[in-house]
């Protein structure tokens, strides 16, 4: 059966547009085509644009946060404790966890880390864990010290369990000290867990997000997580399409799951595709644990942490060539990128035919983003960081650098095929027009700074839906599928309450999709 979308603005290229598309079995069969189909749909009007694609988040953890304590709009600790104390009131737990406080955007009191002094004031008798927003540090109170029975002899290697000038810990804990101390907290039973994942996909959805690229199998508990997910695609419970990011900081780990899952093709469709390893090399900037070529402008004695060997992530890159499999690496300082642009134009064939990649290349000097592009590495960027890092990235690296980094006009230029956009979520809000008016402005939601922060990178609204879109399938090696309005391609297209193109830019972080549709199927409806 054939169904035609007409009356419609369709974006199918930069200053390219059509008024009707024809859809049969799931796939665009015809752009502005007499034929009047089956079906028809008035789209009365509105502007279309290709399913976006959000090619790096964590979609499982976005679905637990989404069931949590939200920090985020905590403007100092006391709010901090407060809003902790008044979620345990109303959801108690044996342990509990909270995430998104920032200590960047507290407005009064003092700008520093929490640590168990202040969770004590929450509670002294329950364990509790507060994430910060970056996933990178986190403070526990004394009650969780003593349940983990964590002392100055602990060590976790590629992480940190900070000491008080007492010698005893102080509640922070940072990098791969995060997961050790996670393995603490009760896990959701699997009908909780798949719950929270399924709403959070329906946010996804409702967004116009119609695939993802998601880091939610880890090397502890992937083995529950991998047949939840699975599960919902096997039994057709969910449309979105989801590219899994596994995450290993061992070769063991991904041995193992490069055998018990990568290689069952059964598991594999449309909508669930077989992804590509996700290694963490460095932290945050907000952390100051993001690895730094040179020292932090604010913090002489710092210059990141590493959460993995470099000797490490090459024996993990030749393997992933052997296997024909896709590597992805969390870097954000100019050290993490330098050392794995070295890794990759040394270890991978030229061209970089299995398209392994960078998530995040946050700070980057001219040199490194040419060398970048020469090697063809795929660029995962976020550019709703700016609403945050506008704040300190001057103060963190100095404003030379500073003038080169979130670089995603420069990167476009020199190769629009390697540029993708997400989100992080739940680091930041999944909301792909917000991250777009970022892009775009290179302003935070207030409008700051006046005309742009290094405006000399903003990108076109066409530009920056591209790598949303067509950008991220290339991420992923789907571009043959998805990615744009055309023949061939699934018919995943989003229908938006206002033209994107024409309106102005501030507003652009206002719109909404009337309905998403995922193989011309309507997945959200307004």
């Amino acid at each position: 059966m054939k169904t035609k979308f007409y009356n419609g603005k369709f974006y199918i290229g930069e200053g390219q547009f059509a008024h009707s598309i024809l859809i049969e079995d799931g796939r665009i069969i015809g752009i502005d085509v007499d034929d009047e189909g089956d079906s028809k749909v008035d789209l009365e009007g509105a502007t279309v644009i290709p399913g976006l694609n959000d090619s790096h988040l964590h979609l499982v953890q976005m679905g637990q946060a989404m069931n949590r304590v939200d920090l985020s709009v905590a403007k100092n600790v006391d709010e901090v404790i407060n809003m902790s104390k008044d979620f345990m009131e109303s959801h108690p737990k044996d342990f509990f966890y909270g995430r998104g406080w920032n200590q960047d955007y507290f407005e009064n009191g003092e700008v520093r880390l929490l640590d168990r002094h202040d969770l004590d004031k929450v509670s002294k008798d329950v364990p509790i864990m507060l994430e910060r927003v970056c996933g990178h540090v986190a403070a526990v109170n004394t009650r969780a010290i003593e349940f983990m029975e964590l002392n100055a002899d602990t060590v976790v290697e590629g992480g940190e369990i900070r000491l008080g000038s007492d010698g005893l810990p102080n509640g922070i804990i940072t990098e791969n000290a995060l997961a050790y101390v996670k393995e603490f907290i009760p896990k959701e039973t699997e009908d909780e867990l798949k719950k929270m994942v399924i709403e959070g996909m329906d946010y996804a959805v409702s967004m116009g997000v119609t695939s993802v690229g998601s880091t939610d199998f880890y090397a502890d508990g992937y083995e529950s997580t991998v047949p939840l997910v699975n599960g919902i695609y096997k039994n057709a419970e969910h449309s979105l399409r989801y590219d899994p990011q596994f995450n290993f900081q061992s070769m063991k780990g991904l041995e193992d799951y490069y055998k018990t899952y990568y290689l069952d093709d059964s598991l594999y469709n449309d909508t669930y595709t077989r992804g590509t390893l996700k290694v963490f090399k460095d932290g945050s900037l907000g952390a100051r644990t993001a690895m730094l070529r040179k020292p932090y402008n604010d913090e002489a004695n710092a210059m990141g942490t590493s959460a993995v060997d470099n000797q490490v992530l090459e024996e993990m890159l030749a393997f992933c060539e052997k296997n024909s499999m896709r590597m992805i690496v969390h870097v954000i300082g100019d050290q993490a990128v330098e050392d794995l642009i070295n890794i990759y134009s040394k270890g991978m064939a030229k061209g970089n035919p299995n398209r392994h990649g960078i998530v995040h290349c946050q700070i980057t000097d001219s040199g490194q983003l040419k060398r970048i592009a020469e090697n063809k590495i795929y660029v995962y960027y976020q550019p709703v960081f700016l609403q945050y890092d506008i704040m300190i990235i001057e103060d963190r690296v100095g404003k030379d650098l500073a003038k080169t980094s979130y670089a995603f006009k420069t990167m476009q230029d020199l190769d629009p095929t390697l540029v993708s956009y997400g989100t992080d979520s739940p680091v930041e809000d999944l909301n792909p027009f917000e991250n777009i008016y970022h892009a775009v402005t290179r302003q935070r939601r207030n409008g700051f700074p006046e005309g742009g922060f290094y405006p000399e990178e903003r990108v076109s609204v066409s530009k920056a839906i591209d790598a949303y879109t067509i950008g991220s399938a290339y991420a992923q090696d789907l571009d043959k599928v998805k990615g744009r309005i055309k023949v061939g391609h699934f018919a995943d297209f989003v229908v938006l309450d206002k033209d994107i193109f024409t309106c102005k830019p501030e507003e652009i972080k206002e719109i909404r999709p009337i309905a998403t549709y995922i193989s011309g199927k309507k997945v959200f409806s307004k």
